[in-house]
């Protein structure tokens, strides 16, 4: 499950826009198994992530009742992965596993997208498809007013 929330640096309905984007990501603990002619390997693994960044947006035409956008931006992510493994050959009766281990990692990470953003009255809401570090997101949100 991710979480994200996006601050508007400029005016939410200009053709170029830049916000600072905050996110968080929890998976379940999740099993994996992998065989390949003698060899397997198996584990559990759970992951929680922190970004912040930010992200630039290109409209055509931005005050449309439905305007297409696209959008890129650049991430601080810090990764926090826990879980435990085995490796196994068959054809040598060789095994090994691997304690439960907890490991932590930061990077820096970019994002590619298009989206639809939808006003209907005086509220507005977006659908958007993501690219993020090998992975694809579909997000549904709507503008808040502070």
């Amino acid at each position: 499950m991710r979480l994200r929330a996006e601050y508007d640096l400029t005016r939410p309905n200009s053709v170029l826009g830049l916000r600072l984007e905050g996110g968080a990501r929890w998976g379940p603990t999740q099993s994996y198994f992998y065989e390949q002619n003698s060899i397997s390997f198996g584990g559990t693994e759970q992951r929680t992530d922190l970004m912040l960044g930010l992200s630039a947006s290109l409209s055509p035409i931005p005050n449309a009742p439905l305007a297409p956008y696209a959008t890129l931006g650049t991430f601080g992510r810090q990764l926090w992965t826990q879980g435990s493994g085995f490796f196994r050959d068959r054809s040598t009766s060789y095994f090994q596993t691997s304690p439960k281990r907890s490991l932590s990692r930061g990077d820096i990470i970019a994002s590619l997208g298009v989206g639809l953003r939808a006003r209907l009255g005086r509220r507005s809401f977006q659908l958007e498809l993501r690219r993020i570090y090998g992975h694809h997101g579909l997000t549904f949100g709507t503008r808040l007013p502070f």
